[in-house]
């Protein structure tokens, strides 16, 4: 399965404060262009994970990255959030 080196190194948003949020995607910098974001929401209607997942799809355009290759949503059929 691969060495240390190879290992996922999983980070979450696990509320909206911002100096949380911006503490987390500041451990990513330098693997933004190979992280996987997952959004969970049933709803896709959620506040919170809306907002968290707005601010990393800022963190990513900032880096001139695009968002969309690097997240997956995980939601019900034709919630809010797989219509996004």
């Amino acid at each position: 399965l691969g060495g240390s080196a190879d290992r996922l190194r999983p980070a979450f948003l696990d509320n909206t404060d911002p100096d949380g949020i911006d503490r987390v995607l500041d451990e990513l910098r330098e693997d933004f262009d190979r992280t996987l974001v997952v959004v969970i929401s049933k709803s896709g209607g959620t506040p919170e994970t809306r907002n968290g997942m707005l601010e990393t799809r800022a963190a990513y355009t900032a880096r001139e990255l695009e968002f969309g290759p690097h997240a997956v949503a995980i939601t019900g059929p034709g919630s809010k959030l797989d219509r996004y």
